[in-house]
């Protein structure tokens, strides 16, 4: 699916030369999720996220990388709004955020007093246990790596709009860090990865993307 008028010209030049395949970045911030679990819930860009969004459209209108992509979620799409209008955006099904199920949307105080014994099992077990009705972070790993092997065959460098728990996969994947061990890496709204290599054997270029880096990796 994609979203937008194709001004980013890429057809006759698919590869830029640019030190990165793909670049994954969060959204820009939101209101509205504080202490619940949010997954598929949509939520809006609070006045900082639009702010942010803003910076980096302007930075994306700049360097101009060879294909731009998003999370189909309404907080992925926000982050890419001022370009909508200029540019094609595909959006990617698979970088969406893990289905959080049952629990999607209400407060973490709310399922640890009602529903105990799983809120500890998912504790215990953060890469295989199954909210009912949703994901598992195993899953997620799967769907989102799949999704990025098919972005970095081209047109590079790319640039996708995700979330934490997709870009948590994904240092995992890279880093080699057990899944189990996926809430230790971090990412801030706008912050992300940049890998390169070919589809079949990406590695890590930079961790902790920020905007300020972008230029130097499109």
């Amino acid at each position: 699916m994609t979203v937008g008028v194709p001004t980013f010209e890429t057809t006759d030049t698919p590869e830029k030369n640019a030190s990165c395949a793909v670049i994954l970045l969060r959204h820009a911030a939101t209101t509205g999720g504080e202490g619940r679990a949010i997954g598929r819930t949509p939520l809006p860009l609070s006045p900082e996220g639009l702010r942010q969004a803003a910076a980096l459209c302007k930075v994306m209108r700049q360097c101009r990388p060879a294909a731009l992509y998003a999370s189909p979620a309404s907080r992925a799409r926000d982050t890419l709004g001022p370009l909508l209008d200029e540019c094609t955006v595909h959006l990617i099904d698979d970088m969406d955020e893990i289905d959080m199920g049952q629990w999607d949307g209400r407060t973490f105080d709310s399922i640890r007093q009602r529903e105990p014994e799983q809120y500890n099992r998912r504790g215990r077990d953060m890469a295989h246990f199954r909210i009912p009705g949703g994901e598992t972070f195993a899953d997620v790993q799967r769907r989102v790596m799949t999704a990025v092997r098919h972005m970095a065959q081209g047109p590079r460098p790319a640039v996708c709009i995700t979330h934490a728990g997709c870009l948590r996969v994904v240092a995992c994947t890279l880093t080699r860090t057990p899944l189990e061990d996926l809430m230790s890496f971090r990412f801030s709204h706008l912050h992300g990865l940049a890998m390169t290599g070919p589809s079949s054997a990406l590695h890590l270029e930079k961790a902790d993307v920020t905007l300020e880096d972008l230029p130097s990796l499109l």
